[in-house]
Order: structure tokens, then sequence, then C-alpha cells
């Protein structure tokens, strides 16, 4: 469980390093962003299933959570695919265990994934 938790450490300071980096770089390629978000989204949804099949269904919750709120804000260009992750956030407000809130959020997870990456 120990190495979940650290997982979960490294996803969450990808989207941190990810995020200075974007901020630093105001002028990083659109393609740069998309490829960065999906491989952000890719360890997150694989380290959220691993919480999840480990019975910690709060923890894949809260972690497929952050990090697509992170990646909201490196998606903006995308407003199609923030749209989706918006919906899927507010579809767990609706909802009632952790369970059935991670299996939304993983949706928006694998939108990420299987977006296209931008021309620009």
């Amino acid at each position: 469980m120990r190495t979940l938790w650290l997982g979960a450490a490294a996803v969450l300071v990808s989207l941190t390093s990810a995020g200075a980096g974007r901020t630093a770089d105001p002028f990083m390629p659109s393609t740069d962003v998309d490829k960065q978000a999906q491989k952000v989204a890719y360890a997150a949804a694989n380290l959220g299933a691993n919480l999840y099949n480990a019975g910690n269904h709060y923890a894949c919750y809260r972690l497929y959570e952050g990090s697509l709120r992170a990646l909201k804000v490196y998606l903006a260009h995308r407003t199609e695919l923030v749209k989706i992750i918006d919906a899927k956030l507010e579809k767990t407000e609706t909802l009632n265990t952790p369970e059935e809130k991670a299996f939304a959020l993983r949706e928006g997870l694998d939108a990420v994934l299987k977006a296209p990456v931008a021309d620009k």
C-alpha cells in the first residue's frame, strides 16, 4: 500500500512540475502540452486502477479528481475536452459512493487519453 501512495505522490509531483514548466514557458507548443497531459492522464489512470483494485476506492476517486482538475488548466486550449472533464466532475456530485465517482472520473481521464494531439 505504501508503494501506491508513493506513486500517487509521484503523479501529483509530475502535475506540479508540469505546471511550473508551463508557467515558465507560455510559448510551449500545444502539441507538447497535449502529449504531457496524456502522459499524466496515463500515469493517474494506472495508479488509480491499482488503488481501486487494492480496495482503496476513495483514494482512487480523489486521485482521479485532482488529476482532472489539474489537467483542465493545461488543456484550456482544448475546450471540448475541458467540457467533458467538467461534465464528469459535475456528475460526481450526484453520485453516492467513491466507487461510482471513480468510474465517472476515469471516463474523463480516458477522454484525455483518446483525444488526438493538437496540430499547433
